[in-house]
């Protein structure tokens, strides 16, 4: 590892929250020739409104017209990145952007560089680097996009960890093996009372183990805790070994000791 990336890792790693994470990436930004940075992160649930939490140092006055205008909702840099995590650039100047980029550009948002990054939960985050002069050439991405690429993901990964234990809280209540086994056979539409056979179990300790679930969950009851378990990738702790002669679709075991699963959304809700 080179020192620049050594540098900005252990400034990311002093970072006390969320806010003060995104200070230091725009200052890093900024020395690498972007006058703005723009970070914006989805969680997954609740499915009916996901919140989105946004921070950027974008033009004052762009700022409030994107809250007023509900711009989130016709932005096509988030409708990209949704769909792919690969890096791309902003149209080109001489392009027909359409409204949307018409305004961008007259508030001095004209060059950008973006990047997304889905981590385990489903929570969604996306960076956009930008600036109001010269173009972003072939030369320029050759020398600082391995950077930038590499940035982006150190950033999504330190603005999670600060992030999503306070807006996100359900993935850091771990279930254990034998929650996420009644859940798992829950999902695949059995009963308590199968389940207790499946697992050779009474049914009131699969009841028991379903309360359990749902508690950490912050669910309401059991078809809520197995869709939120589901959606935020908490079912699996690793690949599952089946032994086809038991049962061919077998839930996953407990990992072994220094093999737990990582899990890893947020507030402002631009959408409505």
């Amino acid at each position: 590892m080179d020192s620049w990336r050594e540098d900005v890792m252990l400034q990311l790693e002093r970072a006390t929250d969320a806010a003060h994470a995104f200070s230091i990436i725009a200052k890093i930004v900024a020395n690498l020739g972007f006058e703005y940075c723009a970070f914006g992160m989805r969680i997954p649930i609740p499915l009916s409104r996901m919140p989105v939490y946004m921070h950027n140092n974008y033009p004052m006055q762009w700022q409030l017209n994107y809250r007023e205008q509900s711009l989130l909702r016709l932005d096509p840099t988030v409708d990209r990145g949704m769909r792919s995590t690969l890096p791309f650039l902003w149209p080109a100047l001489s392009a027909h952007g359409g409204a949307f980029w018409e305004q961008a550009w007259s508030y001095g948002l004209r060059h950008g560089w973006v990047q997304s990054a889905r981590d385990p939960s489903g929570a969604m985050g996306m960076f956009s680097f930008a600036r109001s002069h010269t173009a972003i050439d072939r030369l320029e991405l050759d020398a600082k996009e391995s950077r930038l690429e590499w940035l982006s993901q150190i950033s999504h990964a330190t603005m999670a960890r600060l992030l999503l234990p306070h807006t996100l809280p359900e993935v850091h209540h771990q279930l254990n093996a034998r929650e996420r086994e009644v859940l798992l056979w829950s999902a695949e539409g059995k009963t308590s009372v199968e389940i207790a056979t499946i697992l050779n179990l009474a049914e009131s300790t699969v009841n028991y183990h379903v309360a359990n679930a749902v508690k950490k969950l912050r669910a309401s009851n059991k078809m809520h805790a197995v869709a939120k378990a589901a959606i935020l990738g908490l079912l699996f702790s690793d690949v599952a070994v089946v032994n086809p002669l038991v049962e061919r679709d077998a839930p996953s075991r407990e990992p072994a000791p220094g093999h737990a699963r990582a899990a890893c959304l947020v507030t402002e809700d631009d959408r409505s």
